[in-house]
């Protein structure tokens, strides 16, 4: 889970231009402008890609419409297998014990 380094301003599109020209000259000598125009969304995504913060790794992301919540995979993985047993439990309760 990545978000914007909260030290760091959020850079515009045409400063994220300004420093890909800068630092990666070559690249734009190589390709036409009609070519860096197409491509030219993708290397500003992947620039602010690069300069996100990890916040944590190997989260599971749940959203709700009140909200939602973060957890992990082991956590999740239980709360999956509770689930998963509740269901079997009621599958052989509806088996064995039928009304």
């Amino acid at each position: 889970m990545m978000r914007p380094h909260p030290l760091r301003r959020v850079a515009a599109d045409d400063e994220i231009r300004r420093i890909l020209r800068r630092h990666d000259r070559e690249l734009y000598r190589l390709f036409s402008r009609a070519m860096l125009a197409e491509a030219g969304r993708q290397y500003i995504e992947h620039w602010r890609f690069q300069h996100l913060r990890r916040i944590a790794t190997n989260a599971v992301v749940v959203e709700k419409e009140a909200g939602g919540y973060i957890r992990f995979p082991v956590a999740s993985l239980d709360h999956d297998l509770e689930l998963l047993n509740a269901i079997i439990d009621a599958f052989m309760a509806a088996i064995f014990y039928p009304r």
